[in-house]
């Protein structure tokens, strides 16, 4: 099923069927030489919020869910309040993401030519007899704070849940906030080309910082008992989410170069 359909498999939460896809590149499409990532919505449930998840797949799951559950299904159930008094659950987390520090390191050779003129005297010329070595220098643009995109980056979470009620009636709240931030951002020497070359107009951040994740969900449940044999449920969620994630091809095409890879 895997040749001409979508590989993911489909995702129910609560009841309601939710973006399981992994995301979506720059040109719409999931072609992962795109430039940027943006993750699928399915990432923005908070793993706090989930009670039970079950696996459905093979003629089960394509019966209970139709054609598009042919990849298997994946059943979420979030948490549900329960009877006392309001119990209240809050968390957060900091810190700090920091860049590699250890690159090969570039050299380069100068001396004079034949004419006696100085230049950069690089291995195939000296082998050649066409320029001698008196000097060699040595400079690693990605160690560089004028030239390096290579930063420190941050990551802040924060939370809180609040559930309880009565036999009758039961509420499950939830909220969190959460910003994530790469330690790849443009050089101050290329933000100010960039400057200039706009006219001086303001470089948006997410063009300074091309990595990160700026997240806010809310999540409530409610509980209500008709009768003995009969159960009242209504759950709702709210979330915004923004990514962005370069792929492999930002660094092939770009750290993989005069900067080399981190060792």
């Amino acid at each position: 099923s895997t040749i001409d359909v979508n590989r993911n498999t489909l995702t129910i939460v609560d009841g309601a069927r939710v973006d399981n896809t992994t995301g979506a590149g720059s040109g719409g499409g999931t072609n992962i030489q795109s430039y940027g990532w943006t993750a699928g919505s399915v990432t923005a449930i908070n793993p706090d919020e989930i009670e039970s998840m079950e696996i459905v797949k093979g003629p089960a799951a394509a019966t209970l869910y139709g054609t598009d559950a042919a990849n298997g299904v994946i059943v979420i159930r979030t948490k549900r309040g329960v009877a006392g008094s309001p119990k209240w659950t809050l968390f957060g987390e900091g810190g700090v993401i920091p860049g590699p520090t250890k690159w090969n390191e570039n050299y380069y050779a100068f001396g004079k030519n034949t004419l006696g003129q100085q230049v950069n005297c690089v291995n195939l010329a000296r082998t050649a007899g066409q320029c001698t070595v008196d000097s060699v220098s040595q400079w690693n643009p990605m160690a560089d704070a004028i030239s390096s995109p290579v930063g420190t980056g941050y990551r802040r979470q924060a939370g809180a849940q609040v559930s309880g009620g009565a036999q009758q009636f039961r509420y499950f709240v939830a909220g969190d906030w959460e910003r994530e931030r790469g330690y790849l951002e443009l050089s101050d020497s290329e933000i100010s080309r960039l400057k200039v070359e706009r006219g001086g107009a303001d470089i948006p951040d997410e063009q300074i910082h091309p990595n990160y994740l700026n997240r806010a969900a809310m999540r409530a449940n409610a509980s209500a008992m008709l009768g003995p044999k009969a159960d009242l449920n209504l759950s709702n969620s709210l979330q915004f989410q923004r990514s962005q994630i370069p792929t492999n091809t930002v660094f092939t095409d770009a750290a993989w170069g005069r900067g080399f890879k981190d060792d």
